[in-house]
């Protein structure tokens, strides 16, 4: 583009009213459209004698292409937006000039007639090559497209008689004979390839002028001049406070305004190395000082710069680089899995599902798989000549050995040691676990939390102690990947809170109130009553963890199996097999507003007053187990049932606990010590009503 960089630096040849007088007082100007328009459909036509029509939806008001006019242009998108005009006045032959300022970015042609194999074209790619079109003869220019789509450029095209001239920004690039004498075919299709179907053009048109003669080249030239300043070779200045924030399948990437009054716009590159190569990810200028990157691979760190433009083309050096990682589904899935508090006194705790497949002791006990008659197909212990039975094992609708799965098969549990054998199984490395997945369901996503308790031993009336229990909590995300709901499920009921609303850590991870023996999941702490059915006493005094997450995904075989997870009647199935694995809208709708205060910090926990007495203890400690003398004071409100429960000091998730009939104001309760539990031990107790109310807890540290 050798004529293109010969450009002297003198002022500018402006006339005394700009471009735009420059332009009205050339002989033979059949029409002139500024599009400065800020609003309508209709672009003027200056001459008065053909207004044009903006069809497509034609953006106004962007930045124009004059150094020294603050006039705007219209902006094309490239898909169906382009400018119409179709007076018969603009109808040339023999002689004739086409001349406008365009920014093109992308597209086939600039300013064509309307046909589809022939007539005039103002300028197009040939190639990759700029190319122009004079009555059906086509004239390929040496010069690269690639030259004309970083900014603005004045281009022109004149033809007197055979002869043809094509200019750029002012110079001479190209001229020829052409041999064709078809007049042009009306309308006149600005940023579209004539009446080719589908072929529109983006970038921006400013000043678009038709003559009925050849502009020689001093007029050309001299109209560039009214229109650049050549003089100025300043660039704006280094955009600055540039930020990169990741979200979900995007990057937003921010900085402070510019404030040069001759500035177009705004270019963010992006790279995947501090010292690039940088490339280009906006289709267009910007004009705003913020934009939003969807071209990115989750996972990948991209670093990204800013430059800014003013309308004579020059660039700013790049800003500093700033850096940014989209995550992944899985990453968002564990950066808002829940911490679980629990209350004081639990036993049972979020722990692999594995534990109800895997449990056994050699020589004593093992769990079983079972059919619905009562069968054993597989069993823990792998001494046992029944197949191994893992989480591997169960699947649907087969086994990992062949055999059929049925809706009335179930896991069994050895024998009546439960607590024993979940913290066995805690103490063998199955603890603390979660499982989660990504959902993406009615055009939205959730991000599900599936969570397993050995035994559930909530007694409502002799009702209601089960073997395995599938807890729930699922946050709903917003397109950038931000939470804006959670929703907890609790017994057969659920509740909701909007993400401003819900209690976080400090890392902004959700917090679950575990309630009591149920393992109901709450928003907030405290007690929460149940009508005729047991309190639920969530206050997560107790231990204090956020599990690991293991992801699981609709093919992982456990979660579809067709059995359920315990012997007992009211064990649950799958969690594939429960409706708000496939219906997470509908599971968030059915929920009820929460009453969570509207703060996500943890609120001063009041203990609630209980009608209950609390028991007077002492405790003893013989060896591996302690000894609890309990007395009631003398009262007709004596409770039903009586806690206690013993941990190692330091160590809640280590519990042990035994719940006992009370059948007079004394008596005695002795109770295991968790194996390996040889230092001081914390033991508690609490009475319960005959409709599940609590009294306070008492709480004697024993040596």
């Amino acid at each position: 583009m050798a004529a293109l960089m010969m450009l002297g630096l003198a002022g500018p040849a402006e006339a005394a009213g700009g471009y735009p007088q420059s332009v009205t007082d050339t002989a033979g100007l059949l029409g002139y459209w500024r599009l400065g328009e800020r609003s309508g459909t209709t672009a003027a036509d200056v001459t008065g004698r053909a207004p044009g029509s903006l069809l497509g939806g034609v953006s106004l008001g962007a930045h124009g292409g004059l150094s020294l006019d603050a006039d705007t242009a219209a902006r094309f998108d490239g898909v169906d937006d382009e400018l119409q005009t179709g007076d018969s006045s603009l109808a040339l032959a023999d002689a004739g000039s086409l001349e406008s300022w365009f920014f093109w970015e992308s597209g086939v042609a600039l300013m064509r007639d309307n046909t589809t194999g022939s007539g005039w074209i103002l300028a197009y790619d040939s190639g990759r090559q700029v190319a122009y079109r004079v009555r059906g003869s086509s004239f390929t220019t040496g010069l690269a497209v690639s030259q004309l789509r970083d900014g603005w450029h004045h281009v022109a095209l004149t033809v007197q008689g055979q002869a043809t001239a094509f200019y750029v920004d002012g110079e001479p690039v190209h001229a020829g004979t052409t041999s064709g004498s078809a007049p042009v075919a009306l309308p006149w299709h600005v940023m579209r390839n004539g009446a080719v179907t589908g072929q529109f053009t983006r970038g921006r048109a400013d000043e678009i002028a038709v003559y009925d003669r050849a502009l020689n080249a001093e007029t050309v030239r001299a109209h560039f001049l009214a229109g650049r300043d050549v003089a100025d070779v300043t660039p704006p200045a280094v955009p600055s406070g540039v930020t990169a924030t990741a979200r979900f399948g995007s990057v937003e990437v921010d900085w402070s305004g510019n404030g040069e009054s001759d500035l177009d716009g705004y270019d963010v590159f992006r790279g995947t190395s501090p010292t690039g190569p940088f490339a280009r990810v906006n289709a267009s200028r910007l004009e705003a000082s913020t934009y939003t990157d969807t071209s990115v691979a989750a996972g990948t760190t991209y670093i990204y710069v800013v430059t800014a433009s003013d309308v004579a083309n020059n660039r700013s050096a790049n800003s500093a680089t700033v850096t940014a990682t989209p995550p992944s589904t899985t990453d968002l899935l564990r950066q808002y899995a829940p911490e679980l508090r629990y209350e004081t006194q639990e036993s049972y705790f979020a722990d692999s599902a594995a534990e109800m497949t895997d449990n056994y002791v050699s020589g004593s006990q093992t769990n079983y798989l079972v059919d619905g008659s009562g069968t054993r197909i597989a069993a823990a212990n792998p001494a046992n000549a029944l197949a191994d039975l893992s989480l591997g094992f169960l699947g649907n609708p087969l086994y990992a050995d062949g055999r059929a799965a049925t809706d009335s098969d179930y896991l069994d549990a050895a024998n009546t040691t439960y607590q024993q054998d979940a913290q066995r199984m805690r103490a063998a490395g199955y603890g603390d676990r979660i499982y989660g997945r990504v959902v993406s369901s009615a055009g939205r996503t959730w991000l599900q939390y599936w969570i397993f308790y050995y035994y559930n031993p909530q007694n409502v009336i002799g009702f209601g102690v089960h073997e395995g229990d599938w807890e729930f909590a699922q946050v709903a995300l917003d397109s950038d990947g931000a939470p804006t709901v959670a929703t907890y499920a609790q017994h057969d009921s659920s509740e909701r809170c909007v993400w401003s609303q819900v209690r976080r850590t400090s890392a902004g991870a959700p917090v679950v109130y575990v309630a009591l023996a149920s393992h109901a999941s709450y928003f907030a702490p405290g007690v929460a009553s149940r009508g005729w059915l047991p309190d639920d006493y969530h206050r997560g005094d107790g231990y204090r963890v956020r599990p690991q997450l293991e992801v699981i995904t609709p093919s992982t075989p456990f979660m579809a199996w067709r059995g359920r997870w315990g012997a007992s009647s009211s064990s649950p199935i799958a969690p594939r097999r429960q409706g708000k694995w496939g219906d997470p809208a509908g599971f968030e709708s059915n929920a009820a507003a929460c009453t969570a205060p509207s703060s996500a910090a943890t609120a001063t926990r009041r203990r609630p007053r209980s009608s209950v007495p609390a028991p007077q203890i002492r405790v003893r400690r013989l060896g591996g187990e302690v000894v609890v003398d309990y007395r009631f004071p003398a009262t007709r409100r004596r409770p039903v049932t009586l806690l206690v429960s013993v941990a190692p000091a330091g160590a809640p998730d280590v519990a042990t606990a035994r719940r006992t009939t009370i059948r007079s104001r004394t008596g005695t309760v002795r109770l295991a010590v968790a194996s390996g539990a040889d230092g001081p031990v914390v033991v508690q107790a609490s009475a319960f009503s005959q409709r599940g109310t609590r009294s306070a807890v008492k709480r004697v540290p024993v040596s």
